[in-house]
C-alpha cells in the first residue's frame, strides 16, 4: 500500500494494481503523537507491589482473570477489565467455577437413604470420592473439611449396614436350610 494511502483513518481508493474498490481503515494509534513516559513515574517505592513479570516496577492493576500485580507496561485493558499478556494468550485458563468434591461425596451418601438399594453402590462410591477430593483444590468460596468427615462417617455406616444386612440373610438362610 502506498504511504498517501496510510495518512487518514479511513480512506476509499481504488488498488493501483489490480483496480478493485478498497475501503482501508487504519488503526488510530498510527496517527497518535508518540508520548513520553516519565520513568520516575513507574519506579518502586518502598512498600508497594511490584509487577509480575518486572519486579522493579511499580505495580498499577490487577489481572481479572489470574489476580497478578501488573506494571502499566504489562497491562492490557478490555472493556471494563484489565488482563496480564499469558490470560490474553490463553495460556492461563480463566477458572470460573471448581469441582466441589464434598458435595459430590455427600451427596452420594445421603441422597440413596431415601431409596435404600441404592446404598450397595453409592456408600462405596461415596467414601472413595471424599478420598479421591481431600487434596483437590477446594471451591472458590472457602469451605471447610467437616462436609467428607460427614460422607465418609455416613457411608462408613451404611455399608457397614449393608453387610450386616447380608450377614442377617446369610443367617436366616442356613437356619432355614437346617
Amino acid at each position: 500500500m502506498p504511504d498517501w494511502l496510510l495518512k487518514d483513518s479511513h480512506v476509499s481508493s481504488i488498488c493501483p494494481r489490480c483496480q478493485s474498490a478498497l475501503d482501508v481503515y487504519c488503526f488510530p494509534s498510527l496517527y497518535k503523537a508518540e508520548e513520553k513516559l516519565d520513568a520516575a513515574q513507574f519506579a518502586l517505592a518502598e512498600g508497594d507491589a511490584c509487577c509480575y513479570e518486572h519486579g522493579t516496577k511499580r505495580a498499577h492493576s490487577i489481572c481479572s482473570n489470574c489476580g497478578r500485580f501488573l506494571c502499566a507496561l504489562c497491562e492490557v485493558p478490555l472493556g471494563r477489565e484489565t488482563f496480564c499478556p499469558d490470560c490474553l494468550n490463553g495460556r492461563e485458563a480463566p477458572v470460573l467455577q471448581r469441582t466441589k468434591f464434598d458435595s459430590i461425596a455427600l451427596a452420594l451418601a445421603t441422597w440413596p437413604l431415601f431409596i435404600f438399594y441404592f446404598v450397595v453402590i453409592t456408600a462405596p462410591l461415596a467414601f472413595g470420592m471424599a478420598i479421591y477430593g481431600w487434596k483437590k483444590p477446594s471451591s472458590l468460596v472457602r469451605r471447610s473439611r467437616w462436609r467428607f468427615y460427614l460422607a465418609m462417617g455416613i457411608s462408613l455406616v451404611e455399608m457397614a449396614g449393608v453387610v450386616a444386612l447380608v450377614v442377617f440373610l446369610v443367617m436366616q438362610v442356613k437356619g432355614q436350610l437346617r
